[in-house]
Protein backbone atom coordinates (compact mmCIF):
# COMPACT_ATOMS: atom_id res chain seq x y z
CA UNK A 1 0.00 0.00 0.00
CA UNK A 2 1.57 3.56 -1.06
CA UNK A 3 0.80 6.41 1.29
CA UNK A 4 -1.14 9.78 -0.51
CA UNK A 5 -0.70 12.78 1.62
CA UNK A 6 -3.24 15.68 1.15
CA UNK A 7 -3.14 19.41 2.66
CA UNK A 8 -4.76 22.72 2.43
CA UNK A 9 -7.83 22.78 1.19
CA UNK A 10 -7.97 19.62 -0.50
CA UNK A 11 -7.49 18.05 2.56
CA UNK A 12 -10.35 19.76 3.87
CA UNK A 13 -12.60 19.05 0.64
CA UNK A 14 -11.68 15.52 1.52
CA UNK A 15 -12.21 15.46 4.94
CA UNK A 16 -9.02 13.88 5.98
CA UNK A 17 -4.95 14.01 5.09
CA UNK A 18 -3.73 10.83 4.64
CA UNK A 19 -5.06 7.71 2.32
CA UNK A 20 -3.76 4.00 1.06
CA UNK A 21 -3.91 3.16 -2.04
CA UNK A 22 -2.79 -0.33 -3.82
CA UNK A 23 -0.96 1.61 -6.96
CA UNK A 24 2.18 1.69 -9.22
CA UNK A 25 2.63 5.21 -9.66
CA UNK A 26 1.18 9.11 -8.67
CA UNK A 27 -0.73 9.09 -11.54
CA UNK A 28 -2.88 6.13 -10.47
CA UNK A 29 -3.31 7.71 -6.75
CA UNK A 30 -4.24 10.60 -8.52
CA UNK A 31 -7.06 8.69 -10.49
CA UNK A 32 -7.83 6.49 -7.45
CA UNK A 33 -8.58 9.72 -5.55
CA UNK A 34 -10.95 11.06 -7.94
CA UNK A 35 -12.38 7.36 -8.41
CA UNK A 36 -13.14 7.77 -4.58
CA UNK A 37 -14.34 11.61 -4.60
CA UNK A 38 -17.17 12.50 -7.30
CA UNK A 39 -16.67 16.33 -8.52
CA UNK A 40 -12.80 16.11 -7.86
CA UNK A 41 -11.64 16.12 -10.98
CA UNK A 42 -13.28 19.08 -11.71
CA UNK A 43 -12.88 21.08 -8.48
CA UNK A 44 -8.86 20.64 -8.95
CA UNK A 45 -8.90 21.71 -12.67
CA UNK A 46 -11.17 24.22 -11.74
CA UNK A 47 -9.11 25.91 -9.27
CA UNK A 48 -6.49 27.31 -11.06
CA UNK A 49 -10.13 29.94 -11.86
CA UNK A 50 -9.49 30.57 -7.94
CA UNK A 51 -5.05 31.10 -8.77
CA UNK A 52 -4.42 27.64 -7.00
CA UNK A 53 -2.19 25.32 -8.14
CA UNK A 54 -0.32 22.14 -6.92
CA UNK A 55 2.56 21.25 -5.25
CA UNK A 56 3.27 17.61 -5.79
CA UNK A 57 6.11 15.47 -4.20
CA UNK A 58 7.08 12.12 -4.52
CA UNK A 59 9.85 11.82 -1.39
CA UNK A 60 11.71 14.43 -1.61
CA UNK A 61 11.21 15.18 -5.19
CA UNK A 62 9.55 18.02 -6.28
CA UNK A 63 7.57 17.65 -9.40
CA UNK A 64 6.25 20.10 -12.19
CA UNK A 65 5.73 20.84 -15.85
CA UNK A 66 9.28 20.09 -16.48
CA UNK A 67 9.63 16.95 -15.14
CA UNK A 68 6.09 15.39 -14.95
CA UNK A 69 6.75 12.63 -16.77
CA UNK A 70 7.78 11.22 -13.51
CA UNK A 71 4.16 11.10 -11.99
CA UNK A 72 4.28 7.68 -14.35
CA UNK A 73 7.09 5.94 -12.81
CA UNK A 74 6.63 3.47 -9.79
CA UNK A 75 7.59 4.99 -6.05
CA UNK A 76 8.81 3.16 -3.18
CA UNK A 77 6.49 2.52 -0.32
CA UNK A 78 8.62 3.67 1.94
CA UNK A 79 8.25 7.43 0.15
CA UNK A 80 4.66 9.64 0.58
CA UNK A 81 2.88 11.06 -2.40
CA UNK A 82 2.04 14.22 -1.40
CA UNK A 83 -0.38 17.30 -3.27
CA UNK A 84 -0.16 20.63 -1.82
CA UNK A 85 -2.39 23.66 -2.91
CA UNK A 86 -0.78 26.57 -3.24
CA UNK A 87 -1.90 30.23 -4.26
CA UNK A 88 0.08 31.39 -7.84
CA UNK A 89 1.15 34.50 -8.60
CA UNK A 90 2.05 35.66 -4.74
CA UNK A 91 5.82 35.49 -6.09
CA UNK A 92 6.46 33.29 -2.60
CA UNK A 93 9.22 30.64 -4.43
CA UNK A 94 7.03 27.93 -3.48
CA UNK A 95 9.09 25.55 -5.94
CA UNK A 96 7.97 23.48 -8.89
CA UNK A 97 4.06 23.95 -9.47
CA UNK A 98 1.22 21.77 -11.54
CA UNK A 99 -1.84 23.69 -12.34
CA UNK A 100 -4.60 21.39 -11.61
CA UNK A 101 -5.57 20.79 -15.29
CA UNK A 102 -2.42 19.69 -16.03
CA UNK A 103 -2.24 17.71 -13.43
CA UNK A 104 -5.27 15.87 -14.32
CA UNK A 105 -4.10 15.28 -17.59
CA UNK A 106 -1.07 13.79 -16.65
CA UNK A 107 -2.64 10.93 -14.28
CA UNK A 108 -5.52 10.33 -17.27
CA UNK A 109 -2.83 10.53 -19.84
CA UNK A 110 0.86 9.13 -18.70
CA UNK A 111 0.00 5.82 -17.70
CA UNK A 112 0.12 4.82 -21.48
CA UNK A 113 -1.90 6.96 -23.54
CA UNK A 114 0.83 9.56 -23.94
CA UNK A 115 3.74 7.69 -26.45
CA UNK A 116 0.83 6.74 -28.67
CA UNK A 117 0.11 10.45 -28.57
CA UNK A 118 3.82 11.42 -29.61
CA UNK A 119 4.37 12.65 -26.16
CA UNK A 120 7.06 10.20 -25.59
CA UNK A 121 10.19 11.60 -23.37
CA UNK A 122 7.85 14.79 -23.06
CA UNK A 123 10.25 17.68 -24.08
CA UNK A 124 9.32 20.72 -23.66
CA UNK A 125 6.99 20.86 -26.81
CA UNK A 126 5.37 17.69 -25.24
CA UNK A 127 4.63 19.22 -22.29
CA UNK A 128 3.12 22.13 -24.01
CA UNK A 129 0.95 19.96 -26.45
CA UNK A 130 -0.08 18.30 -23.07
CA UNK A 131 -1.08 21.57 -21.53
CA UNK A 132 -2.82 22.52 -24.74
CA UNK A 133 -4.95 19.39 -23.69
CA UNK A 134 -5.37 20.24 -20.46
CA UNK A 135 -6.91 23.63 -21.24
CA UNK A 136 -9.07 22.17 -23.75
CA UNK A 137 -10.37 20.08 -21.52
CA UNK A 138 -10.71 22.71 -18.51
CA UNK A 139 -12.72 24.71 -21.10
CA UNK A 140 -15.36 21.54 -21.84
CA UNK A 141 -15.67 21.03 -18.23
CA UNK A 142 -13.96 17.54 -17.90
Amino acid sequence: MKVVKVYGALKKRLGQGRFEFDVATPAEAIRALCANFPGLQKWIIDSEQDGIAYKVKVGKEEVGEDNIEELAYPWSEKDVFSITPVLTGAGRGWGKVIVGALLITAAILLPGAAPALGWGGFSAGGAGAMAGFAATMANVGL
